[in-house]
């Protein structure tokens, strides 16, 4: 029996004197088992740790296997900040797991966050971000715009990548009504930014919207920016003057449907742009020729939106022929005498305009009223006669128009379009649903 157990059979009478002191002594004996005890925990679960590490695959492997292993396991492009969400996921299961994980800064290079979010969300952001050592960041925004959060953000610009903002109205009126994504700072320059995408939900009132100035201040910081798309429906405060910004980088751009989008096209000078999509909605006729003539683009692809039934074709021909790169031009929803026009002239000069046209799309959306001359056998005859003459350019002709169309191609004209797609055009006639031609 232990020296411990005698001390509960001694039966002798003791002073309290003599009792307190066994008491201490017995305090102190279970003060060091407790030591003895953390060390033996410790050591089982260092042994446990060796064991598992032995039995456990991924950790039997090289980091840069393993690291692959897990960036592999995310299943969202920007993943969330939670316990239940890859990469933290991965933290909860073991520590030999833990480790690879924050050893693998990869799997904290991008990051979805969604707002409103908690006060103790801004020091797990930081975490992560820091996680992410030198790696290039992905970051995606949605919700109502925390300023604070945004702060932390923009501390880490110079390693921003790809930037990706999709914002609500803040419910709070005493917000305010401009969205500061700039948080209220000065950010330095965002050298590696190499996309951005900025969206604004449906504001039909123009009670709020995204600060013009600091969208144009974004751009300005990215000179490496390769490609932006900017879909908002208002825009404040942009200036009536400016001088013209210019992106030697920027490859492709494109504005969704709404109205102001297009105002900050205006303001920009883009040498080297491949691809331009517009709204059209705000862009006059002599905006698109003024951007071509300032910028000299070697253009290829060229959407026109639901604004260009506006545009005249003597303008859009002027501004065509500073494009002869271009090789895909879709027009959507453009008035009948500017596709027939345009048809011609392709048919008339084939060298003259578009010489490396390849792929044409007319989106002839449902008007009020339609036109008698769209669908006669005349417009017909058009497109028979420009897609004959392009044949040996020309490898995609598509014309949607809308569900309830009442004109189709004669059959002689069918035939004819039946005999180019047969040759190896790819010719597209109808709705949405259904090509006429492979009915």
């Amino acid at each position: 029996m232990n020296q411990v157990g005698l001390y509960y059979l001694s039966t002798r009478p003791m002073s309290a004197q003599e009792l307190e002191a066994r008491i201490g002594k017995i305090s102190a004996e279970i003060e060091l088992q407790k030591e003895v005890l953390k060390k033996l925990e410790l050591s089982k679960m260092l042994v446990q740790r060796q064991l598992n590490a032995v039995r456990d695959p991924v950790a039997r492997l090289p980091l840069e296997i393993s690291s692959e292993i897990f960036i592999q396991s995310l299943s969202l492009a920007h993943p969330e900040l939670g316990s239940q969400n890859i990469p933290m996921l991965l933290l909860n299961v073991c520590n030999a797991w833990a480790n690879i994980a924050i050893s693998t800064p990869r799997l904290w290079a991008a990051i979805h966050i969604d707002f409103p979010r908690a006060e103790s969300f801004k020091q797990g952001l930081e975490t992560w971000l820091r996680r992410a050592g030198n790696c290039p960041l992905s970051i995606s925004l949605s919700g109502t715009f925390d300023p604070g959060v945004g702060r932390i953000i923009w501390r880490h610009v110079h390693r921003l990548k790809h930037l990706e903002i999709d914002l609500e109205e803040d419910p709070e009126p005493d917000n305010g009504s401009t969205i500061e994504i700039l948080a209220g700072t000065s950010p330095g320059l965002l050298p590696f930014l190499e996309t951005l995408v900025i969206h604004g939900s449906t504001n039909p009132n123009g009670s709020w919207g995204y600060s013009g100035p600091q969208i144009l201040e974004l751009l300005r910081l990215a000179p490496n920016l390769v490609e932006c798309m900017i879909d908002v429906d208002t825009v404040f405060d942009l200036p009536g003057t400016l001088e013209q910004l210019a992106l030697p980088c920027l490859r492709r751009l494109t504005f969704g449907d709404f109205y102001a989008d297009d105002d900050i096209f205006k303001w920009l000078a883009l040498p080297n742009l491949q691809t331009l999509h517009l709204s059209m909605q705000d862009v006059q006729d002599n905006d698109l020729l003024e951007f071509l003539q300032r910028s000299s683009p070697p253009l290829q692809d060229l959407v026109m939106g639901r604004g260009c039934r506006h545009v005249l074709f003597n303008r859009l021909e002027e501004s065509l022929h500073l494009v002869p790169t271009l090789t895909q031009l879709e027009l959507v929803g453009p008035r009948d005498h500017l596709m027939e026009q345009l048809l011609s002239s392709l048919a008339e000069s084939p060298s003259h305009i578009l010489p490396n046209l390849c792929r044409l799309t007319f989106h002839y959306l449902d008007p009020p009223y339609i036109s008698s001359s769209v669908g006669s056998p005349t417009f017909w005859a058009t497109v028979l006669g420009a897609l004959s003459v392009r044949h040996n350019q020309l490898t995609f002709f598509k014309f949607l128009h809308p569900v309830d169309w009442p004109f189709e191609p004669e059959a002689e004209v069918y035939a004819a379009l039946r005999r180019l797609a047969v040759e190896g055009m790819e010719i597209y006639i109808g709705t949405e649903e259904q090509n006429v031609l492979s009915v």
